[in-house]
């Protein structure tokens, strides 16, 4: 090896030494620098992650002002649209209104006509009801009448046919009226009486009648009697039971009598159920009776 190039060799070798120093000097330095950063890294990262903390908050918070801004906005832009759309309606609307005003004021004048027509309706129903009333009780009052009047012919033509009966009588019967003592003769002055309206004296002589002697041929007759005195008397209950009466004697001519008189005292309590009964059974019982035809027309 030549001199000059023993000479680099060892300059080399310093050269290399000395870096190594400052290398290593470098090195320390960089390694306590290092800690140092370490030993404050930790405040620092816990005062960056609070500072991004904050930070992502506060953009989270104003990310939800924006959405009710927007939201807001949105209200506000309807609102606008209906408003507009309101005051378009409203002043086509008005014309609409008056028209309305109008009708309805002629529905009330309409109203107002309806109700005059329904009091003058009512007034007139009054009117009618009252007339209704009227004709009832008058119609009332002529069943009444009609009934009185046909018992009236009835007992009229009963008497007249019990004188008759009495006055054919011949041989003892006359000398028994002459006598002046006999059933007969009181028979014929009760009915006398009863033909005067003298009732309750008719009703005392028939009543002595029947009891004295239940089995005389007058004796049904004068029980009879006894009805149509109550039923004069307008006793009509008590004139069921004296018909009643009648039709316990065997061979009685005057059990369809009875039997019809008794449907008349039903129709005067008011009972025409009761009254029908009675008039059915005078048909079904005594089919030729005169009473029949009057009988179907009382039924109803």
């Amino acid at each position: 090896m030549t001199p000059y190039a023993v000479c680099l060799d060892k300059i080399m070798k310093k050269v290399i030494r000395d870096n190594r120093i400052i290398l290593c000097f470098f090195i320390a330095a960089f390694c306590i620098v290092a800690i140092r950063d370490l030993d404050a890294s930790p405040q620092l990262k816990k005062k960056s992650k609070s500072e991004v903390k904050e930070t992502q908050s506060a953009e989270e918070e104003i990310a939800k002002l924006d959405e009710r801004v927007n939201s807001t906005a949105k209200v506000v832009n309807n609102l606008s649209k209906k408003i507009t759309k309101i005051d378009s309606v409203q002043t086509a609307s008005r014309e609409d209104i008056q028209m309305l005003k109008q009708s309805v004021s002629q529905l009330q004048e309409i109203v107002k006509s309806f109700n005059a027509s329904l009091e003058n309706i009512r007034r007139i129903n009054g009117v009618l009801e009252d007339r209704a009333v009227y004709a009832d009780s008058v119609n009332a009052q002529l069943l009444d009448q009609l009934i009185s009047l046909e018992n009236r012919i009835v007992s009229l033509s009963a008497s007249v046919g019990e004188f008759r009966t009495v006055s054919d009588f011949g041989g003892d019967e006359a000398a028994s009226l002459a006598a002046g003592d006999s059933y007969k003769e009181r028979y014929l002055k009760a009915l006398t009486l009863h033909q005067k309206s003298q009732h309750l004296e008719a009703i005392d002589i028939f009543r002595q009648l029947v009891n004295e002697d239940k089995t005389n041929e007058l004796a049904d007759n004068a029980q009879y009697w006894i009805g149509e005195c109550y039923y004069s008397l307008k006793q009509s209950q008590r004139a069921i039971v004296e018909f009643e009466k009648v039709l316990s004697f065997s061979n009685s001519n005057k059990d369809d009598d009875a039997q019809f008189k008794m449907g008349l005292c039903y129709m005067a309590l008011g009972n025409p159920a009761k009254a029908n009964e009675q008039f059915k059974l005078l048909i079904e019982r005594f089919p030729q009776s005169e009473f029949v035809p009057s009988a179907k027309q009382y039924i109803k």
